[in-house]
């Protein structure tokens, strides 16, 4: 699979010859569709869009407000996925703004926010997302939250199956150590 930092990151370079040792957070979604499971995990790019990520995160997580038992329910199999609309986020119903549109959808593994009917003039975002299995570069702008790192092959083979996937189970993973 391609990597983020070399595929799709917009307009950016690193020119630094010093290697830093950076901590990324993560998250995992556990994933069926009745008779396949997978699990994704996901490294986040907090440093970025931090709100986007603190919702992703804080949906993960074991409260009222969840992507537990979220299906995914519209996409195109062995291209995309994307979970079913989720309006509330933990900044509330309406939504927060969007942050960064660093990378646009030029490789497979990423994480996007969804945008709803009403999500695209207005320049917010709410807690559903979609998750790339191919290229996507020309459908518009969306916030990014991080990069599927283990997973993604057995997810997209379950995009062509009849029954849709649904997320069971999800949370916060142990913290990523990158280096650059």
């Amino acid at each position: 699979m391609k990597n983020l930092i070399s595929g799709a990151v917009r307009s950016f370079s690193f020119r630094t010859s010093v290697h830093k040792m950076t901590k990324v957070p993560s998250a995992f979604l556990e994933i069926s569709n009745g008779s396949q499971k997978t699990r994704l995990d996901i490294k986040l790019f907090e440093d970025v869009n931090p709100e986007a990520v603190q919702n992703f995160l804080a949906l993960c997580g074991q409260n009222n407000l969840t992507f537990r038992n979220k299906k995914f329910v519209n996409g195109m199999p062995g291209v995309f996925l994307e979970t079913e609309e989720i309006k509330e986020t933990i900044f509330g119903p309406s939504g927060y703004l969007d942050e960064s549109y660093l990378f646009d959808l030029s490789v497979p593994g990423l994480v996007a926010l969804s945008k709803g009917p009403n999500d695209q003039d207005n320049g917010t975002s709410q807690s559903g997302f979609i998750i790339t299995f191919a290229e996507l570069p020309d459908v518009g702008n969306h916030v990014v939250v991080g990069q599927v790192i283990n997973g993604l092959d057995e997810l997209k083979k379950m995009s062509f199956q009849s029954s849709p996937p649904q997320i069971t189970n999800c949370g916060q993973g142990k913290d990523i150590s990158l280096t650059h």
